[in-house]
C-alpha cells in the first residue's frame, strides 16, 4: 500500500507542476549522436548488422539476462482509479532481425492478478553505445478472451523501421528529438532529452543523475509524457503531464 500511496502523491504533484508549463510538443533541431548526425540519420540505412554489437550495456538502459523490474501503474479512466502491475524481464532469448542479435524483453501486465497484456520487445546496441528499438510482439487481452496485436511491428517488415531508444551520451543532446519507432499508423513514438542529472523520489528511495525524456506520438496528439532513467537500473518513473492522468513507478527489482 505504501508504494501505491507514494505513486499517487508523486503523480499528483508532478502533474500539477507540469500543467503549469508550456505545452511544447514542437520538435527541435537535432544534431550529433555517437558518430552520426541525428538530423541526417536514415535509420533504415544505419540499421545494419555491421553497426551493432551483442548485448545492451548502456548505463541508462542496461539489459542483464535474468533481471526483472516490477512496476505499478496508476491510471484514472472515466473517473475511476485503475492499478496495474507490470513485470519486465530480460530473457535468455535472442531475436535476429536483419542479422542483428536483439535482446528480448518480456513485459506482461496484470490487473487483479489477471494478465491484461503480454509483450516481447527487441532491443540492440550499436557500436557507439546507443540503444535501438527494433520492434515488439504485443497482445492486449479483453474480458471475452480475445486479444489485439495493435502496436506490434518488426523493423524491415511491411515498411516498419526501428528507432533510437536511449542515446549513448544524453548529456550532449539535451533538447534533441529522435524517433523511437516508425510503423505508419501503428507505432510512431518520439522522444526528446529534456534533462540529465535529474533527481526523482519514489517509494524505493531517491534516484540521482537520472536522464529525463519527454515523449509524444502523432498517433496521440496533445499527449505529453515524461520518463526518468536511473544509471545502472533503467526506467524508474514515468508520468503523463498533458492529456490524461497516468503514472508508472518502479516498486521492486531482483538485483
Amino acid at each position: 500500500m505504501k508504494s501505491i500511496q507514494m505513486l499517487f502523491t508523486v503523480c499528483t504533484t508532478l502533474c500539477v507542476f507540469a500543467s503549469c508549463q508550456k505545452n511544447d510538443l514542437t520538435p527541435v533541431e537535432t544534431t550529433q549522436t555517437g558518430a552520426f548526425n541525428l538530423a541526417k540519420l536514415a535509420p533504415a540505412d544505419f540499421i545494419d548488422e555491421s553497426n551493432f554489437v551483442d548485448g545492451v550495456t548502456n548505463p541508462y538502459f542496461p539489459l542483464n539476462i535474468g533481471d526483472t523490474l516490477w512496476y505499478q501503474l496508476y491510471i484514472i479512466e472515466d473517473g475511476d482509479s485503475v492499478f496495474e502491475d507490470s513485470y519486465v524481464t530480460v530473457t535468455t532469448d535472442t531475436k535476429i532481425i536483419e542479422g542483428i542479435n536483439c535482446t528480448v524483453i518480456r513485459d506482461y501486465v496484470t490487473v487483479d492478478g489477471i494478465v491484461a497484456e503480454d509483450t516481447y520487445d527487441w532491443y540492440a546496441q550499436d557500436i557507439y553505445g546507443n540503444v535501438w528499438y527494433l520492434g515488439e510482439d504485443t497482445k492486449k487481452y479483453f474480458e471475452d478472451g480475445t486479444f489485439s496485436t495493435d502496436g506490434s511491428f518488426e523493423h524491415g517488415v511491411d515498411g516498419a523501421v526501428g528507432g533510437l531508444f536511449m542515446l549513448a551520451d544524453p548529456d550532449a543532446h539535451i533538447g534533441h528529438q529522435y524517433q523511437q519507432e516508425n510503423y505508419a499508423g501503428f507505432a510512431e513514438d518520439r522522444a526528446k532529452i529534456v534533462g540529465v542529472n535529474e533527481t526523482i523520489t519514489i517509494g524505493l528511495g531517491t534516484f540521482t543523475n537520472c536522464v529525463k525524456t519527454a515523449e509524444t506520438s502523432p498517433l496521440a496528439p496533445g499527449i505529453l509524457g515524461y520518463k526518468y532513467y536511473a544509471p545502472g537500473i533503467g526506467q524508474v518513473y514515468s508520468f503523463t503531464a498533458i492529456g490524461e492522468i497516468e503514472a508508472q513507478e518502479l516498486v521492486e527489482t531482483n538485483f
